[in-house]
């Protein structure tokens, strides 16, 4: 019947019907055009337009549109809200639970990161993502010991493809706690694996500063530069030390790259249009 009525018109069609068909139509639409506003970065009208489609039907993957859009705004109270519609959908996703936790984290609302990553890994303990991101809420919480276990979770879990960030992480977070030791095997693993890493090398120049050894920190943070020309940290650390150890010339010409750094980095204030 439907198809007879689309083939010689809808002549018959009750007033309900043609209701939901103009719903239908709108719907099609204004999803249409939220994701195509979406893709060309229009933001305030792709966010429109997708609210405006769910309005007229719940529909998970605009509201899953809806959700990057208002991300990529920077709306991320609105965004984790409907999130955690999508989750109330679909409660054994574990993608939806870790976009939340990703978002909770740029919120900095730990709270909400903890519970997104025990629903995650409720369901997955051995997804690495969610292991990782249950670290990095404790470390937000000022629970570092805490954190230590579930980033020896995600490195384990990924033996077959190496979670270096999470490595990096757990390096971090050691040396923070004042672990020097196991902080600087860390970095001592990244930088076999991967060779001159910045952050591995940053990581173990900051170890051996921790313990007093001046010509091996200005050796990793001379390493540093080597490996990113443009580390303003590598620069004034080194500068620190070289001043420190007497090395007033070297240190100047630390301080004169840093300065010349900056001065690249920082916008032209005189130039005016």
């Amino acid at each position: 019947m439907n198809f007879l009525r689309k083939l010689f018109g809808n002549d018959n069609m009750t007033a309900e019907e043609a209701e939901r068909e103009r719903q239908a139509k709108e719907f099609d639409v204004l999803k249409y055009d939220g994701v195509a506003a979406l893709h060309q970065n229009a933001l305030p009208y792709a966010v429109k337009c997708l609210t405006h489609a769910l309005e007229i039907k719940d529909d998970a993957e605009t509201r899953d549109y809806l959700a990057q859009a208002l991300i990529r705004s920077n709306n991320m109270e609105a965004a984790y809200e409907q999130l955690s519609r999508l989750a109330s959908l679909e409660p054994d996703n574990v993608r939806i639970w870790l976009r939340m936790a990703d978002v909770a984290y740029m919120m900095e609302n730990y709270d909400a990161m903890t519970d997104a990553c025990e629903k995650a890994i409720g369901i997955d303990s051995e997804n690495a993502i969610a292991n990782y991101s249950y670290a990095r809420a404790y470390i937000g919480k000022d629970r570092c010991a805490d954190a230590i276990g579930y980033l020896t979770k995600a490195i384990s879990v990924s033996e077959d493809n190496p979670f270096w960030e999470a490595c990096l992480l757990r390096g971090q977070t050691y040396l923070k706690m004042g672990n020097i030791e196991q902080a600087s095997k860390d970095a001592d693993n990244m930088l076999q694996q991967l060779g001159d890493n910045e952050d591995a090398l940053l990581l173990k120049a900051r170890c051996v500063t921790a313990e007093d050894d001046k010509t091996a920190a200005m050796s990793y943070y001379g390493r540093v530069i080597d490996a990113n020309p443009f580390c303003a940290e590598a620069y004034e650390k080194r500068a620190t030390l070289r001043e420190m150890t007497g090395d007033n010339t070297g240190a100047q010409a630390d301080r004169d790259a840093l300065a010349e750094l900056v001065a690249h980095n920082r916008p032209d204030e005189n130039k005016q249009e």
